[in-house]
């Protein structure tokens, strides 16, 4: 099965200062409820890559030790989240218990488990995620497209700022707390990395703060990559695959360029979902405030996976 899912510069990295305490000097410490709560050990890191910025920070100490990463591609309030460490370590993909404390309510959000560098058990989250549960959107069967809502779409730096952890419950056998700290600070600097980021694509920045139209796909994005073009080594292999990427688009709605955000497994896969974009995808452009076409770019994520 495959969906599509609506959603050349050096790398610079910039530490910000720690948003939050250790915890009464501890990296690590036992909450009433059973929760093990783990201190930042690190400063945020913000990395600048060629396709998206990320920001990191490390909790905890030794075989306690999780890294917290938020990644985007491009301008919004969402992020892909992606967490590493031993606490972390599930056998089998499903949907673990999220929450942005104190005022933010609990979500589901479904993960994929997998690893890094040094075999370090990861989770990654396999949609887009926001500090808020994402709202309730009604499916189009017939567009076999999974709807995406921007349920945060403008930035509100007081509830940014409100934030204090991120809890990890249900399948933990032992909920996690990382003490995020303060996130207006930590999420600002992601947002300067991405203006900076759409500007090396040849993006109009300023003209993109208020489009009168974003570029619109013509017909049905459900159908640009199919399981047909699922690769026959990945299928034979059962290898699942989500592929972050981002389509330039010209003043007359041309894909003229398209680029692998990130991915999770194989090239076989960004090239499949390369060479079937640009031989299938169509669009209408974007239209600037004066009413004229601009450049543009279009992102979304592929996801590959196996009947169950």
């Amino acid at each position: 099965m495959v969906r599509v899912i609506p959603l050349n510069r050096p790398t610079r990295i910039i530490g910000l200062l720690c948003c939050s305490a250790i915890l009464s000097g501890q990296a690590i410490a036992q909450l009433d409820d059973n929760t093990q709560a783990l201190a930042p050990t690190s400063k945020w890191i913000v990395d600048y890559e060629n396709e998206g910025c990320q920001l990191a920070r490390q909790f905890g100490e030794g075989k306690d030790r999780v890294i917290a990463s938020f990644s985007r591609y491009g301008p919004g309030t969402s992020f892909k989240l992606v967490l590493s460490g031993q606490p972390l370590k599930l056998g089998k993909s499903g949907e673990i218990e999220v929450r942005f404390g104190p005022n933010e309510s609990e979500q589901k959000l479904e993960f994929w488990p997998g690893t890094l560098s040094e075999e370090i058990p990861s989770l990654i989250f396999t949609r887009a995620v926001w500090i808020t549960p994402a709202s309730p959107v009604k499916f189009d069967a017939s567009k076999r497209a999974i709807p995406i809502e921007d349920v945060y779409p403008k930035r509100d730096e007081a509830r940014e700022k409100a934030i204090t952890y991120l809890r990890l419950g249900s399948p933990l056998t032992h909920p996690i707390q990382l003490q995020l700290g303060p996130m207006d600070k930590a999420f600002g600097a992601l947002e300067k990395c991405v203006d900076d980021l759409m500007s090396t694509w040849g993006i109009d920045v300023a003209k993109h703060r208020s489009l009168k139209r974003e570029v619109n796909p013509k017909g049905n994005p459900g159908n640009w990559v199919n399981t047909a073009d699922y690769p026959i080594k990945m299928l034979r292999q059962g290898q699942p695959a989500l592929v972050e990427f981002r389509l330039d688009i010209d003043e007359k709605g041309k894909p003229i360029g398209c680029h692998i955000q990130q991915t999770t497994r194989p090239l076989e896969f960004d090239n499949a979902v390369c060479v079937s974009l640009m031989r299938r995808s169509k669009f209408e452009p974007a239209i600037d405030a004066d009413n004229n076409p601009i450049r543009s770019y279009w992102k979304s994520t592929v996801r590959f996976s196996l009947p169950k």
